[in-house]
């Protein structure tokens, strides 16, 4: 079903011009009649508070000057076209103001999830660069950042490159030097192994295949190891044919 313009509610979208204020952006302005101090709420001349262009929502700033109240204000709630209340204690005024409706600082309306955040234990910039730069090519687990959640956070922490997604093309970040072996040699290998170095000792990621009696792969079994060649993921892949033409495959992870 297509989307209708009725369908999005400009509450919901941060256009350009609110993204990029920094919290002077003037968006809207109109001629102040008169406040009502008790209850905070604030009467325009003509004013379309709520034109579908520039909408005034609640959070936005409002400054208003040459009255007896001037100053800066919080949008609490917009009542109609031309009224809106104050979060702020405000005076009553009755006579002729200015309003300007500025935008909210666009930072401060994007979010992020703060339990994958990480912050340096180092309390110098080299330090704490030399702390990510650990984490991130290969140093001890857990051992330098501490996370808003708790722990190093997975993305971050070596020992979890070791993990499939990263791994089926062979491995990259924080194996500078890795060394593969195809066995047997020919066109048909069934073993393909991934070690931290030629000299073979400690494996990172294998892959078994089986053939049919055509020579079409039947299986693929991936296993990816710690560094104490313990395997810690494995992915089989079954196919099925006709004739030559694969027309399906199931994929496992354990």
């Amino acid at each position: 079903m297509p989307f209708r313009k009725s369908d999005f509610v400009d509450a919901d979208i941060l256009d350009a011009p609110e993204l990029m204020s920094d919290g002077t952006s003037v968006y809207l302005t109109g001629i102040l009649i008169s406040v009502s101090g008790g209850v905070g709420t604030v009467t325009l001349d003509n004013t379309e508070l709520t034109s579908a262009d520039n909408p005034v929502q609640g959070g936005d700033r409002v400054h208003i000057t040459g009255t007896t109240v001037d100053g800066w204000y919080t949008v609490g709630v917009v009542l109609s076209e031309t009224t809106f209340t104050v979060n702020e204690a405000i005076g009553s005024y009755f006579g002729s103001g200015s309003v300007s409706f500025i935008y909210q600082s666009g930072a401060s309306k994007i979010g992020f999830n703060i339990s994958e955040m990480v912050v340096a234990t180092n309390n110098t910039v080299q330090g704490a660069i030399e702390q990510v730069d650990a984490l991130l090519v290969g140093g001890s687990s857990g051992e330098v950042l501490a996370s808003t959640g708790g722990g190093v956070p997975g993305w971050i922490n070596h020992d979890t490159l070791r993990k499939l997604v990263h791994m089926q093309n062979g491995p990259f970040e924080g194996f500078s030097g890795a060394y593969k072996e195809v066995l047997p040699v020919g066109v048909f290998p069934t073993s393909v192994i991934w070690y931290t170095d030629s000299s073979k000792a400690h494996k990172v990621i294998s892959k078994d295949i089986a053939y049919n009696a055509n020579r079409t792969v039947s299986s693929l079994i991936w296993k990816v190891y710690d560094s104490s060649g313990v395997v810690v993921e494995t992915l089989t892949e079954t196919m099925t044919y006709t004739g030559i033409f694969e027309t399906s495959r199931t994929r496992t992870i354990s």
